[in-house]
């Protein structure tokens, strides 16, 4: 498993940033930190959101608020994001952080155009009683194998149904209400909707009180939620998965053994 970056020292230096206390050391720690670690940049993004809106929300009870953008139609979450994290990017200080996030922003906006342009689109083919148990939900500079049509976002995701993605990044919203985000290159299979089995890459599952019991089969393990969010890594040449959980439990167990279980 890679080295990870300690969460304390992260956070501290996002601490730093929102308040305008981070000098050039502070920033260098930064950069390389994002830069290293993919769950870092994930945190850094909900940090800006966070401290962005907390902002707005406080300026809204002194003065009028100014006219914002009207709603994305296609990015909808994705679009408003952009907008408020536009303030925080143009600052001097961040601008050397604008290359690692900014960009992707950037990329989102094009893809969105690219899907309102008018242009014919074959529709996904589905096999004769197949069951629609997922959708594909936003995507990111994804790269798909063995796809003669790339999906698109709404393209319904059946039962045995196989993602194999070279490179970016792909939401899978399951019927059942959990999220699956996962990063290339990453080989996927959706069993149902209450489990999905991750040959190689790595997601990360975000579980609501409704899905709870929604499992991961990675390198002969489950990984069974119980109302919670998690991330599994499994890599072919080790044969073996790695498992965080970042907000409250999971239970371990080998595929087939649910009678001898750990709780992580």
């Amino acid at each position: 498993m890679k080295e990870r970056c300690d969460r304390g020292e992260l956070l501290d230096l996002l601490d730093a940033t929102a308040n305008d206390a981070i000098d050039q050391t502070g920033w260098a720690r930064l950069e390389e930190i994002l830069l290293a670690d993919s769950d870092a940049r994930i945190l850094y993004r909900r940090y800006v959101n966070a401290h962005v809106g907390l902002k707005q929300c406080l300026t809204s009870r002194a003065e009028k608020p100014a006219p914002r953008p009207k709603k994305s139609p296609t990015l909808g979450f994705l679009g408003e994001t952009a907008w408020t994290m536009a303030d925080f990017f143009w600052r001097p200080t961040s601008f050397s952080l604008l290359v690692g996030v900014g960009l992707p922003l950037l990329c989102i906006v094009l893809l969105a155009v690219q899907i309102r342009s008018p242009r014919s689109i074959e529709p996904t083919p589905t096999i004769a009683g197949s069951v629609c148990v997922a959708r594909l939900g936003r995507t990111l500079d994804c790269v798909w194998e063995r796809q003669s049509v790339p999906p698109v976002e709404g393209t319904p995701l059946m039962i045995d149904q196989r993602l194999d993605v070279t490179r970016g990044l792909a939401e899978i919203v399951m019927a059942n209400g959990a999220t699956v985000l996962v990063e290339g290159p990453v080989s996927l299979l959706i069993d149902s909707d209450r489990l999905v089995s991750l040959d190689d890459g790595k997601l990360t599952a975000r579980v609501p009180k409704q899905a709870r019991g929604f499992t991961v089969r990675a390198a002969g393990v489950e990984i069974v939620d119980i109302g919670t969010e998690f991330g599994v890594i499994v890599t072919d040449r080790r044969n073996a998965a790695d498992v965080e959980v970042f907000q409250g439990e999971v239970e371990l167990a080998a595929a087939g053994h649910r009678d001898r279980q750990t709780t992580v």
